[in-house]
């Protein structure tokens, strides 16, 4: 029997990209905003919630 070794790149200290690192910001922001939402909110705060939706979530849609 063989095996096969394959050497593995280590990235840890290496930072992502910019385009990268704001993917991630927006995504995990929109994921939060996503579970805040409620049907039973005061009207002022779907408000904000669909203003900062929208800033963040279309903004992953397009990444």
């Amino acid at each position: 029997m063989t095996a096969l070794v394959f050497p593995t790149i280590t990235m840890a200290a290496d930072t992502p990209p910019a385009d990268v690192t704001a993917f991630i910001h927006d995504a995990e922001i929109c994921q939060y905003l996503a579970g805040e939402w409620d049907g039973t909110l005061p009207d002022a705060r779907k408000k904000d919630l669909t203003a900062e939706t929208g800033a963040h979530c279309a903004t992953v849609d397009a990444q």
